[in-house]
């Protein structure tokens, strides 16, 4: 049902409400402020709701962290990482990838909503301030704080440590996902094409699609990384080596 499928994203949706709401009473009161106050005040009005907004994603962040087991997961993958040599190939049942793959979908969720939500609430204000503060320098000095006021918000620093958990995960996800490809590598009759081939592609595709939603450029950037590594260190030795047993017929000295 579809009410079992938002169960997996509970925790993004009420913080999509969230978000919606402040944006609802922005909406609501910038006709107020403005008519009662005049235009260029906008930007305190978006300080105090920020502060409730830090208040109450502190509430949600917090339980979805409990809820979702992110620090188990996190430090489980970690003791693996140092244990073996090959931390996703060792990984199967401690860390289920399934569960994984949802987890992170929720916190994409989470975060293109959080960037939608900047996004709003800096529009609005520049919006606000080209028309209330004429003089050049006293606007960017207003824009400035607006950028200090998201900038050192609880809620950009929570979400900051949320990527980086979202980035470990992903990592994970990725080469466990890219390993088990190799390991269930065949090759159909009749055809000269391993089938890691799409399902490695495939799954790096997913990841990278996943982290550009994120609307976050570092996130991004650090994905793409991740893919590469995962190439250059799990795909290319695995084909080579088919390559040195004679793939798909005959041997070829690659030395």
């Amino acid at each position: 049902t579809t009410s079992d499928k938002r169960a997996n994203v509970i925790y993004a949706d009420t913080l999509t409400l969230l978000f919606e709401e402040i944006a609802r009473m922005v909406e609501i009161h910038q006709p107020l402020v403005e008519t009662y106050y005049g235009f260029g005040k906008l930007h305190k009005v978006v300080s105090l709701l920020q502060q409730e907004c830090d208040r109450q994603s502190r509430l949600v962040l917090t339980e979805f962290g409990k809820q979702r087991l992110l620090e188990r997961r996190v430090a489980l993958i970690h003791e693996l990482e140092r244990s073996t040599a090959q931390p996703a190939a060792a990984a199967t049942g401690i860390v289920d990838p399934r569960e994984v793959d949802q987890l992170l979908g929720e916190i994409t969720i989470m975060h293109s909503r959080y960037h939608l939500y900047l996004r709003f609430i800096r529009r609005r204000v520049t919006n606000d301030l080209e028309v209330g503060v004429t003089d050049m320098a006293a606007r960017t000095e207003q824009q400035d704080k607006l950028e200090k006021m998201i900038q050192d918000s609880e809620l950009c620093r929570r979400m900051q440590e949320l990527l980086s958990i979202y980035l470990q995960l992903e990592r994970f996800y990725m080469f466990q996902s890219v390993n088990k490809a190799v390991a269930m590598d065949s090759v159909e009759a009749g055809s000269n094409v391993s089938s890691m081939i799409d399902d490695i592609f495939f799954i790096v595709r997913k990841c990278i699609r996943r982290a550009a939603s994120t609307g976050n450029l570092d996130g991004v950037c650090a994905v793409i990384n991740n893919a590469c590594a995962a190439l250059e260190t799990e795909v290319c030795p695995a084909l080579k080596q088919q390559l040195r047993l004679g793939y798909p017929s005959g041997y070829l000295d690659l030395t």
